[in-house]
């Protein structure tokens, strides 16, 4: 387990968001803006389709052709600027009955007020 994996595993977050895609990636964005201490888990910059597209073309803000690993990039770096933290990890199971939810991945488990699934 990292350093960052242990640290995440201490904190009970505002919000943790499941998906480090443009979709969990713009949640982040707001809610860390917001002052909420947030956490997204995600598989891997480069498992999802974005981070594998060589080409996007016609994306919201972007004029030019730019590859998706890039874009992501340039996303994940937005939200991080924020204060938003990434985590590596698969998800297994999420408890979301409990006050406090949890979100179970395979290097631990991540305690948060809110989950977004993204």
């Amino acid at each position: 387990m990292s350093d960052t994996q242990a640290d995440a595993q201490q904190k009970i977050y505002d919000v943790v968001i499941i998906g480090g895609g443009p979709a969990g990636v713009s949640a982040a964005i707001y809610t860390a803006r917001a002052d909420l201490s947030t956490l997204i888990v995600d598989k891997g910059i480069s498992s999802g389709a974005l981070g594998m597209a060589s080409k996007i073309a016609n994306y919201p803000g972007c004029e030019a052709e730019i590859k998706g690993l890039d874009l992501l990039e340039e996303m994940r770096s937005q939200a991080v600027k924020f204060g938003a933290e990434f985590i590596q990890d698969k998800v297994q199971a999420v408890d979301l009955m409990s006050e406090d939810k949890t979100v179970y991945g395979n290097a631990g488990t991540y305690p948060g007020k809110i989950v977004v699934i993204a």
